[in-house]
């Protein structure tokens, strides 16, 4: 089922709607977002203690989690910058406008145990949501979760059943030309 976004946007303008919540948010510090909407390309949601704010990202809203939930992986190594993505996903990562409109934050998460996947915030016209690719992306569509994750995984059976690739290989890198064309055929624009 596919999903519908209804107003294109601006980097600039999802960025602040990200700081808006941000700045909702009950453990949020004042001086952690100083001068940030001046810039989003450079580490918008960056704490000068260099704890990234995107650690919120995934508590902000109901929906954020519920969107997040669809697949099992930590937070803890989080990047937002398309210079420090993880596994090959710069090209993606960052604020990104699709030639459908769509205008999003691509991010890289997973814990040291895992292999990060990549997800995105955008907002849908109404809210902001987010939407966890699935063709491309490296995490265990059998399990539902980051390679690494689980227990009573076979990572190498899982990569070679789902990507016809060794773990070795697949830990390196996503298919960025497919995570875009899942998000432009999941995520519509229904506007006028």
């Amino acid at each position: 089922m596919s999903r519908k976004f209804s107003v294109k946007i601006s980097k600039e303008d999802l960025a602040s709607r990200i700081v808006d919540l941000i700045e909702q948010h009950e453990e949020y510090d004042p001086e952690d977002l100083e001068g940030c909407r001046s810039d989003y390309k450079n580490d918008i949601l960056f704490m000068r203690d260099n704890q990234s704010l995107a650690s919120f990202i995934p508590i902000l809203t109901d929906q954020i989690v519920n969107d997040l939930n669809k697949v099992e992986f930590s937070t803890e190594n989080l990047e937002i910058t398309s210079r420090r993505a993880y596994c090959g996903a710069k090209i993606i990562s960052g604020f990104q406008k699709l030639g459908n409109g769509l205008t999003y934050l691509g991010i890289t998460a997973g814990g040291d145990w895992e292999l990060p996947i990549f997800f995105i915030i955008y907002y849908d016209g109404l809210k902001l949501r987010a939407y966890i690719p699935k063709n491309g992306n490296t995490w265990n569509h059998r399990t539902k979760s980051a390679f690494g994750n689980g227990e009573d995984c076979d990572e190498e059976r899982d990569s070679m059943s789902q990507f016809n690739l060794p773990y070795q290989d697949v830990r390196i890198n996503v298919n960025c030309d497919d995570i875009i064309g899942d998000m432009k055929s999941r995520i519509i624009y229904s506007g006028n």
